[in-house]
């Protein structure tokens, strides 16, 4: 940027305390400033003790330029001297100032040192990462819309693209002019570069904003050919640190406030995990190399998910102090998680009144007569062409029976006590004759018929005595927690 465009850009100062002269230079500056940058004044000095500053598209430029120009020929019209005063005293402002402008791109790839045989290298490789081939010098991360792997011969380094195959179709429609019907697309390579612009965005953000416990992972692009193609790949740093999507770590106020400024500012739909090990309690923001443009009301749930519950509160708190849109889904995620962990605490203090340790426990000694149910009550029904009496003490057995055999099946896939003992009591197989008794078949079936229906009954008095913990109808049956 030339002298005459830097100076018709105006300069902010972010922080929060500024000195009368930052204020006055700040305010009458902008006054007089009609450029389609605006330049960001950021903490720190350089080697020369110049102000450092941020250069940024101004979305608004257009419009309040042209009515700062008509307000300029009023005052020409009214006296010349007024607008040449004006830019004197500028002139002078400025001159108490030395600025000197840096590059958030730069300041990306600050970290990354690439050896002089990278392009090469991943050039020779190409062919196989195309097609997510197995190859000796590749170590694959992952091979599915999104390609990340890292190459033996080039330590420390991680490098990704959408994949070659990957093309993102649009909503929208257009009508060619042989009326064929084509999605607008986004090409792979697209995808690659505006992965690398956004992280150039978040970058930039972060400056501006002084997010210093927001950490934007340093990188680099290259270009590679093949066949006749170029391909564009991000390099990023290989971090050893295990970050922690779960934001397990007690996260900062003042980190929470960060995350929502950026989220603010960016309006990019991101990642933010943790690193167990800063002692600082910084965030790592991740950007996905496929980004759909989603609402960053996304970003909003996820860090409401990621946090400890205790923390949920003061989350939405820094949302709401930056103007964060926070939606009814937001509230409702909160309010679910809330629930669920309730659930899990009353779970925990059942199983250790119960002395239950282990997912295959069985339901046992039940005293039928203290359930408070009327056992002897019968009914007759036409099952299978064949007419049967059904008492209600049959079912409470052959229920019973069901629920045990239930807990008997280990779920491998479920680690947990809890996991292993919740599952489906399904009325289509074993309880099928028992679903809607003591109503018969044709009976219209209501939701308060279903809440009289002896199976219900029966699971509600073995969860008042405390023999199940938890039921609920569900599509197939009774969700049971045992």
């Amino acid at each position: 940027m030339n002298n005459i465009e830097f100076f018709f850009t105006p300069i902010y100062y972010r922080q929060y305390a500024k000195s009368l002269q930052q204020t006055f230079l700040e305010k009458f500056d902008n006054s007089l400033s009609f450029w389609g940058k605006n330049a960001y004044v950021i903490s720190e000095k350089d080697a020369d003790g110049r102000e450092k500053v941020v250069l940024s598209e101004s979305s608004s430029f257009l419009r309040v330029s042209v009515g700062k120009i008509l307000v300029l020929f009023a005052l020409a019209y009214a006296h010349f001297a007024i607008p040449v005063c004006l830019i004197i005293t500028k002139v002078v402002l400025r001159s108490l100032h030395k600025f000197s402008v840096i590059d958030p791109k730069q300041e990306l790839e600050k970290g990354i040192v690439l050896p002089d045989s990278t392009v090469t290298k991943i050039q020779e490789v190409m062919p196989q990462v195309l097609l997510k081939a197995d190859h000796d010098k590749i170590d694959w991360i992952s091979r599915s819309d999104i390609v990340e792997f890292k190459h033996k011969d080039l330590p420390g380094l991680i490098f990704k693209m959408a994949a070659a195959s990957c093309v993102i179709f649009m909503g929208m429609r257009k009508i060619e002019k042989d009326n064929r019907i084509k999605y607008p697309e986004i090409s792979a390579e697209k995808l690659t570069q505006e992965y690398f612009t956004n992280k150039i965005k978040a970058k930039e953000t972060c400056l501006i904003h002084a997010l210093d416990q927001l950490e934007i992972p340093s990188a680099k692009t290259i270009k590679v050919e093949t066949s006749g193609k170029s391909y564009t790949l991000v390099v990023e740093n290989h971090s050893n640190r295990e970050l922690d999507k779960s934001l397990s770590v007690n996260i900062m106020q003042k980190t929470l406030n960060q995350m929502a400024i950026f989220l603010v500012q960016s309006n990019q739909n991101v990642t933010f995990k943790s690193d167990n090990q800063d002692v600082k309690g910084r965030v790592t923001v991740e950007h996905s190399v496929i980004d759909l443009k989603h609402s960053i009301n996304e970003s909003i749930n996820h860090v409401m998910e990621a946090l400890p519950i205790e923390q949920m509160g003061d989350w939405l708190e820094a949302a709401g102090n930056n103007h964060l849109p926070i939606e009814q889904d937001t509230l409702d995620r909160k309010e679910k998680r809330v629930k669920a962990q309730d659930f899990s605490l009353r779970l925990q203090k059942f199983y250790d009144e119960k002395n239950i340790t282990s997912g295959s426990d069985l339901i046992q000694n039940v005293d039928y007569q203290g359930l408070g149910l009327d056992l002897s009550a019968e009914v007759t029904q036409v099952w299978h062409k064949k007419e049967y009496i059904f008492t209600l003490e049959q079912v409470l057995t052959d229920t019973l029976q069901e629920i045990n055999d239930n807990l008997t099946r280990q779920k491998d896939y479920q680690r947990s006590v809890q996991g292993k003992r919740h599952f489906t009591l399904s009325t289509s197989s074993t309880l099928r004759q028992y679903e809607k008794l003591p109503y018969s078949e044709n009976d219209i079936f209501t939701e308060e018929r279903e809440k009289n229906c002896w199976l219900y009954k029966i699971l509600q008095a073995l969860v008042a005595k405390k023999y199940l913990f938890h039921f609920e109808i569900n599509p197939y049956g009774y969700s049971i927690q045992a």
